[in-house]
């Protein structure tokens, strides 16, 4: 959910939880374990970050989002799906964005070529975050939600 500029983005929560939106190309996940917030470090800006990604060809956002999760994080989701979405100004075309949530099951060691230098549970948002008025409104829909107590369906 980057936002490099200070204008702010008006973020639109789905009704249901869906699995995917056609005109979605990108998207960010929060994702939890054991009811904290999985984040990653970025030494380059000196902030916490969540798993975010673009599609590759022939790939589903869902899909999207679980590569970029385990790519970047080592974790493996058992729930994940689409909460919202928002979209953005990239130079001048609006590009629109998902935004996802997810419950890892368990870590696998990160691969070598991982771009993450850190990875960090919070039982709290962290001072260094991007973005975090959208962090904050995002992480309070999902407390409304009650979208920790959600359960795998079999």
């Amino acid at each position: 959910m980057t936002n490099d500029t200070d204008e702010d983005a008006l973020i639109y929560f789905e009704n249901e939880n869906v699995s995917e939106v056609e005109d979605l190309e990108e998207g960010s996940i929060f994702i939890f374990y054991n009811s904290n917030l999985v984040m990653i470090f970025d030494s380059k800006r000196k902030i916490w970050v969540i798993p975010s990604g673009k599609k590759e060809k022939n790939e589903t956002m869902v899909e999207c989002i679980t590569r970029e999760t385990f790519e970047r994080t080592g974790a493996i989701l058992e729930i994940v799906f689409l909460i919202g979405s928002y979209t953005v100004l990239e130079g001048i075309t609006p590009v629109k964005k998902g935004i996802y949530f997810g419950k890892a099951s368990r870590f696998e060691p990160r691969l070598e070529w991982c771009e993450a230098d850190l990875v960090k549970l919070f039982d709290e948002l962290p001072q260094e975050v991007e973005d975090k008025k959208m962090y904050e409104m995002v992480l309070d829909y999902i407390k409304l939600k009650n979208y920790l107590n959600t359960k795998k369906d079999n």
